[in-house]
């Protein structure tokens, strides 16, 4: 998308604020000019003001400045959970301020200091909504910033989840692995630029790849064959969104197909979390995905096992990343977090 977006004479800049997403052993910074990269973690409060700092330079007319790509990576909420007080303690703003200072607090739980509750990875339930809470903070400064300067009207944004975060469903806790809703289902809002309307909640199918056209036509430019579709075309007009989604987990550890009204796992390798094989999940009747229907020879098992297959055989050919071994450095850090 970066590269796309420059090439039509977009400035573009990117924040990536954990270090074992930097470009080296990503990727994710191909086709973006400006790339500032955490050497650990970025908080959410110094990743928000170096966009701004971006901003202000690039675009002091507000307007009238070149159009801009801006990817601001926010790692808060993810373990070690460690949001700054008040948030620490069970507080948050009593109301949006932007970027006005905070002028009264109010408790969203029982006020307090809290332990970890997972001493390994760093993680409480409790500071982990304190990150939240913290992250809500950071993004309505950016907002206001972009409204403050006459940009917010004609500037899309998005915000989406990478992964879901397991808060003890399926006997994890903290950590994002397996391919049930947990890790899969993510927040995606996009605000529109114009004027302000009411949002309205999309409950169809749409997958994160889907971005990628969507963004990309509301630039003005015509997307690249690929397997994403413009969300506008799956949701304009009272459209229900995709029929089905696929999932791959990372490793090649396991596939999923979901539907609105079932979901299917083909586990291969997670154990230590998983036992190999198939799991099928009613979501009509069970949305915690606590039941596992597999091997009781229901048609929808076949069904979606052929979807799966398909999906397998007709999708777009992809090149394959190039490998590379992790030093034990690297390796280390990752566990940390939860990854390994």
């Amino acid at each position: 998308m970066a590269e796309h977006l420059r090439g039509a004479g977009y400035q573009t800049m990117a924040i990536i604020s954990a270090a074992h997403l930097r470009d080296h052993n990503s990727g994710l910074a191909q086709g973006f000019a400006d790339v500032t990269g955490a050497t650990e973690h970025f908080a959410g409060e110094l990743a928000v003001d170096m966009t701004l700092d971006w901003l202000q330079a690039r675009q002091p007319s507000g307007q009238n400045g070149r159009p801009f790509f801006v990817w601001l990576h926010l790692f808060d909420p993810h373990t070690p959970h460690t949001p700054p007080d008040p948030y620490a303690l069970g507080f948050r703003p009593a109301a949006a301020t932007g970027l006005s200072p905070v002028r009264a607090w109010i408790p969203f739980r029982q006020p307090g200091p809290r332990a970890f509750d997972e001493p390994v990875l760093g993680g409480n339930r409790d500071l982990y909504d304190g990150e939240v809470a913290y992250l809500d903070r950071q993004v309505g400064r950016l907002l206001d910033f972009l409204a403050s300067r006459g940009l917010l009207d004609d500037t899309l944004v998005v915000l989406v989840g990478d992964h879901g975060e397991s808060l003890g469903e399926h006997g994890i806790l903290y950590r994002h692995v397996g391919l049930h809703d947990t890790t899969t289902h993510v927040p995606l809002m996009i605000r529109w630029p114009g004027r302000q309307r009411s949002g309205r909640r999309i409950h169809g199918l749409v997958q994160t790849i889907d971005l990628f056209p969507t963004l990309l036509a509301a630039a003005g430019l015509k997307p690249p064959a690929c397997d994403a579709v413009d969300l506008r075309t799956l949701t304009g007009d009272g459209k229900p969104g995709r029929r089905a989604v696929f999932a791959e987990h990372a490793g090649r550890l396991g596939l999923m197909v979901r539907t609105p009204e079932s979901q299917y796992i083909l586990s291969q390798g997670n154990t230590r979390f998983f036992a190999d094989g198939a799991y099928l999940y009613d979501l009509r009747k069970d949305p915690g995905e606590t039941v596992n229907l597999a091997g009781r020879g229901l048609p929808a098992e076949a069904q979606l096992g052929e979807t799966l297959r398909r999906w397998l055989v007709d999708r777009r050919p992809r090149p394959e990343a190039p490998g590379r071994q992790q030093s034990e450095e690297e390796k280390a850090r990752l566990k940390a977090l939860g990854y390994i």
